[in-house]
This record gives structure tokens, sequence and C-alpha cells, in this order.
């Protein structure tokens, strides 16, 4: 049989795959949209016939870290779910450093990276590995990986004794990038099992169960059905409060663990993505600390969570929290959010709180939707209390509990904040 992975959507080409008796077919899961399988082509590739296998990867040289594994595992499960992954399944994580690969003197590091995406992963998918065979050896032997998928490079460490002792799942072809007819192919040799999948019509995951480490979230929060957009903002949040170290508060609003900082290395560049992706604010990053990212962090996740036209990106709080008053009040089907009072509703997972930092502002006096303000992402539901996510806060990425009363936030006042309404997620 032959197996290709391509970074180009093969929906229009599937044809004359089939033609070349192609029988799987390897695509991405990326923070990068252009690259990454979509649902309907994860159904078109299934519905001819054919297998997939995913690799997820932004640029095949990650941090190496155990919060980054954990990170890039969260963003690899919304999107399986998205596509209909089944669970049990292979997902391929790209570990290249080009131009030169891997060392036995980058193991340690590698390790905790696939450490984290593991414990992530909580058994849900299996864990693959496209590398070199240095670092396909050692993960199998530390039993942190299922699959290894042997990249084409021949002369970088360990590859030409890993190919020769059949351990891979995949072997990659020396002859990549070839073009098949206007499509970007590399081929592959393959063993018995690679952790392929396909996926059906009603074949799509969603969980309440967030994906994390298991201290992530309390362990006794509250179940509940919620949407793909919803499971993802959950997710991408609680990734982002790992990376960042997991700044936590307590109910009071004071700092009982610290984290990382938007100023630091590795951490103000996050923050200019913040910007760039979620408000397309160019030039800004952590360095800028007069520079308030705390909406455009959620505009971020709503974004990266797939929210489209359905969510009103700003960086400022009160433009989306008003939006939403408006939104409510019209009964506006379409919209993502309507923002209600806080005696309105209970609050779920995925909804936003909303925070005034000016007197005078409040549901019903909302000044013209332009005034000082600031939202966090509930990402845990308890019987007493829910947890919130939000950016900058104390200069960071920070999640703290807000007690309910009778399932039902109070106005509370936090650090100069006044709590006020809560955005209702209707995805």
């Amino acid at each position: 049989m032959s197996i290709i992975d391509t970074n180009d959507n093969v929906s229009l080409h599937l044809t004359s795959l089939k033609q070349k008796n192609v029988t799987a077919i390897g695509r991405y899961y990326s923070s990068r949209a252009w690259k990454r399988i979509t649902r309907k082509e994860a159904l078109d590739i299934s519905g001819a016939g054919m297998k997939i296998f995913v690799v997820f990867e932004d640029n095949g040289d990650p941090v190496l870290t155990f919060d980054n594994g954990v990170y890039h595992a969260q963003i690899a499960t919304v999107q399986a779910r998205g596509v209909g992954q089944p669970e049990g399944s292979a997902i391929y994580f790209a570990l290249e450093h080009l131009p030169h690969g891997y060392k036995s003197k980058h193991l340690p590091g590698i390790m905790e990276y696939v450490r984290g995406i593991k414990e992530c992963f909580g058994g849900r998918y299996k864990v693959g590995v496209y590398s070199n065979g240095v670092v396909c050896e050692a993960l199998l032997e530390a039993e942190l990986c299922v699959y290894t998928w042997l990249s084409a490079s021949s002369s970088f460490e360990g590859t030409k004794e890993f190919y020769a002792s059949k351990r891979w799942s995949i072997a990659q072809d020396s002859h990549v990038d070839q073009n098949w007819g206007g499509v970007s192919v590399d081929v592959n040799e393959v063993g018995s099992d690679f952790g392929g999948f396909d996926v059906g019509q009603n074949n799509v995951y969603l969980s309440s169960e967030l994906t994390s480490t298991s201290d992530a979230v309390p362990d006794n929060y509250a179940a509940a059905k919620f949407s793909e957009v919803s499971d993802g903002a959950c997710q991408l949040a609680t990734g982002e409060w790992s990376f960042f170290g997991r700044q936590t508060y307590d109910v009071s609003g004071r700092k009982n663990h610290e984290g990382h900082t938007e100023g630091e290395d590795d951490y103000y560049q996050r923050v200019g993505l913040y910007w760039s992706e979620g408000t397309n604010t160019q030039g800004i990053d952590g360095r800028n600390h007069d520079q308030y990212w705390s909406a455009t962090f959620i505009s971020w996740i709503l974004r990266r969570a797939g929210a489209g036209a359905r969510f009103r990106y700003s960086i400022k709080h009160s433009v989306f929290i008003s939006q939403g008053i408006r939104d409510f009040l019209q009964k506006r089907g379409e919209a993502g959010y309507w923002t209600v009072r806080l005696s309105d509703a209970p609050p779920t997972l995925g909804d936003i709180v909303c925070w005034t930092r000016e007197i005078g502002v409040d549901y019903d006096h909302q000044n013209n939707g332009s005034y000082a303000g600031h939202s966090d992402i509930v990402v845990a539901v308890e019987t007493d209390q829910i947890w919130v996510i939000g950016g900058n806060v104390g200069n960071s990425v920070t999640r703290r509990p807000l007690l309910l009363v009778d399932g039902l936030l109070a106005p509370t006042k936090q650090n100069g904040e006044t709590l006020f309404a809560l955005m209702k997620n209707r995805f």
C-alpha cells in the first residue's frame, strides 16, 4: 500500500491519489490554519476509503518543556475533536530541530515535552513522534510514545540504526516534496499498525472533560456537556495558564502561586501572539507594559477556539461585554454570547465573567461600551465556586476562584474591580 503525507488539502485530488494506490494520507494539526486538516477534508478522505494519520506541527522545533507539551497536546485535542478523530488512535508530534536534527544531549528536554503530551492525553489518544532515530529509540524505550515516524534525514543521529531495527511505525522516504499533480507529497513505508483512523458523519467528539494535567482544575468540578467552541476555549485558556507557570489567586484575590510574567523571555513573545492573532494588532508584545492585554487574550482564545463571526473581538473588554448586552436584549440568535445579569443565570463552562474598573458602570449603565473593564473565562464549576482564567492578571495568565451563592455569582469586589455581569456561552 502507498502511504503519503502532505501539507496540502487533498479533497480535490482524491481520485488521482486513489489511482496511485494511496491507502492512507498524513495531514496536520497546527496553530496555523492554512496547513491543518479540516472536518470536511477528513470526511472526504474517509469517504474515498483511505485512512488518515495526523501530526501536530507548528515549526518542528518546540520549546522543550512539560508545560509546552501540555499546551500543544491541548491544541491537538481540540482539533482532533473538531475533525472527529476517534479516541484510541494516534496523534504524532513533530520533533525535527533542522537543519542538523536532535542529538543525544537534547533527550532530557524532549522527554519532558513528551511527558506533558502524554499526561495531557490521559490515554484518550496514543502518542506518536515524528523525528530522527535517536529520538524515536529513546522515547520508545522510555515508554513515552506508542508510535514512531522516522523522518527522511538518514544522516541524523541514530536514524540509519533505527530504520534497520524495524521498530518504526512509519518511515519517510528520502525523496520528499514530490509533485503529484499539484499536491506536494512525501512517500512513506508503513508497518502493520500506524495509528490511522477514519471518520464518519456522526463521529464528532464533544467532551466536558478538560484534557489537561491532573492538577489543572480541581478534581470535583461539575461535569456538563458543552460545545466544541466552549471546549476549545476552556482547554486553550488552561493551556496558556499552564504555559505561564500556573499563577493562582485565592478567593480574596491574593496570589498564592506565582507564575511567569509578561516581560520575561519566551513569555513576552506569547503576549505578542495574543495581540497579532487575537486583534490583528502589530508591534506590541509583553515588553510594552503600558499596553493592557487582557481583552486581547480573551479575543485570542475565542478566535483560536473557532468562534468566528459570532464574537466581537476587541482590545477592550467593554466592547464585547456591551455587544453581548445588546445581543441579549435584541435576542440576536446568531450571537455567540449573550451578556446577562449575575442573578439571571448560573455560570457554566465557557462563559465569561465581566468586571468594571470604573465607578458608575454597571449592567444598565455601559457608557456607550467604552470603559475600563476586565473579563475571565469560566474553566471549572464546582458546587460552591467556579474557577476562571484571565490574561494580564498580575502580569501573567492567572486562575482564581469566585464564590457561588445558591448557584449564582454574587456581585464581588476584588483588586479594584467589581463583578457585574456574565456573558453566557451560546455555542
